[in-house]
């Protein structure tokens, strides 16, 4: 079993890996700008500042590499790649302009942000590029080839907004696969069942970007319920008229409400069928929720555990939860269920057998000290009664 210590570890060796493979792109990049001026002849769009540029990325680029090896930062990283930008801006501006060769390796850079650090770094990489590459061809381009500059800058923004799509997918997929690890990982016998519960439902809050983690359950041949907030262990008891006890099994739930108040459309609240099929159901009782939890938007999802009734909620005020949240917070408990449900009758069996020991120890005192105490407590009465009031050794037995 995958701990989250392990978990952590590896994702830190994975890090170091990815420094590693961004810094050695970064000098393979520099080294074929470098062949290329050097060995290809003098070209008139070439600057004569092409070489000396060009060794000095080289350098530039070697000495990153060997501070990668040293540090595992993500803002060094960073800093590293938009650096490498603007070096690649300069050896445009120094090796043809809009026309130049070098044009190509900005996509590099745009797809290292994109399944390095996200969607929003692989915008910035991208509108950075554009901008640069803009200007640098304007600077150096005599003619100043407008059409050529403007297409060539508005592919790399088009291009750019489709690689970091991918990239922010390829990396929420892998957060996804690192939390199912880690929440079967905190399904420890050690802990308990209200502590595993507590842990996963930290995590699913801290993962997703919501504000509060509810839990709402009703045990089996019971009418109270009890509410759980993550980051609280102690639970407290709800009314049955209770908005979040409204719920029951009407499946997963999704509530938005309209980012802006200008937008003017009006709160939606999803439900999934059995079918797999999102239809609209009633606002009012989404509304009901977001009010009492103070939140824009949340997901729901109801689960049977032990004959009880158990709803989950993820609540958020800033952030939207869309339907593949959902999704993926369902299939989150369908995996961490049955180490719940191993959690549990581990824990029955060590209360049982806890149980069986205290009772064969009451057994054996019971046996061994107190039958003996009372046989020797009735002979003693019975010695009482034999003796005289004018017995001396009467007084003695009825101090004992």
């Amino acid at each position: 079993m995958i701990t989250p210590a392990m978990s952590r570890d590896a994702g830190g060796a994975e890090r170091g890996a990815n420094t590693m493979l961004l810094a050695q792109l970064h000098l393979l990049l520099a080294l074929i700008m470098l062949v290329r001026i050097l060995l290809e002849p003098h070209t008139q769009n070439d600057s004569p500042a092409a070489r000396p540029l060009a060794l000095a990325f080289a350098l530039y680029s070697l000495a990153a590499f060997l501070l990668s090896r040293r540090t595992r930062s993500q803002r060094i990283e960073r800093a590293l790649l938009f650096c490498g930008i603007a070096w690649i801006s300069a050896m445009i501006h120094v090796s043809g302009g809009g026309a130049s060769p070098v044009f190509p390796f900005y996509v590099l850079s745009v797809i290292i942000a994109a399944f390095r650090f996200g969607q929003a770094d692989a915008l910035a990489a991208a509108l950075a590029a554009a901008v640069l590459f803009a200007a640098a061809a304007v600077t150096q381009d005599a003619a100043m080839d407008l059409p050529r500059i403007a297409l060539r800058a508005g592919f790399l923004l088009a291009l750019g907004a489709l690689i970091a799509s991918l990239g922010e997918a390829n990396l929420r997929q892998q957060r996804r696969l690192a939390l199912l690890r880690e929440v079967v990982g905190f399904a420890n016998p050690r802990f308990g069942v209200d502590r595993t519960v507590s842990n996963i439902m930290e995590r699913c809050r801290r993962h997703f970007g919501a504000d509060a983690c509810l839990l709402v359950a009703r045990r089996a041949r019971s009418r109270r319920y009890e509410l759980r907030i993550a980051g609280d262990g102690r639970p407290q008891i709800l009314p049955a008229d209770s908005p979040l006890c409204c719920g029951g099994q009407a499946g997963i739930v999704l509530f938005q409400r309209p980012r802006f108040a200008w937008q003017g459309r009006r709160s939606r609240l999803l439900r999934l069928g059995d079918d797999g099929q999102w239809r609209i159901g009633a606002a009012a009782d989404g509304e009901a929720v977001a009010d009492l939890c103070g939140a824009s938007s949340f997901i729901s999802v109801p689960l049977t555990f032990r004959g009880g009734a158990v709803r989950i909620t993820l609540c958020a005020t800033r952030r939207r939860f869309e339907r593949s949240d959902a999704a993926f917070l369902e299939q989150i408990i369908s995996q961490v269920l049955p180490a719940i449900e191993n959690v549990y009758l581990l824990d029955r069996l060590a209360s049982l057998a806890a149980l069986r020991e205290r009772r064969t120890i009451g057994r054996d005192l019971h046996d061994s000290a107190i039958q003996p105490y009372i046989g020797l407590n009735g002979m003693l009465t019975a010695l009482r009664r034999k003796t005289g009031a004018d017995n001396p050794v009467r007084e003695d037995i009825e101090e004992l």
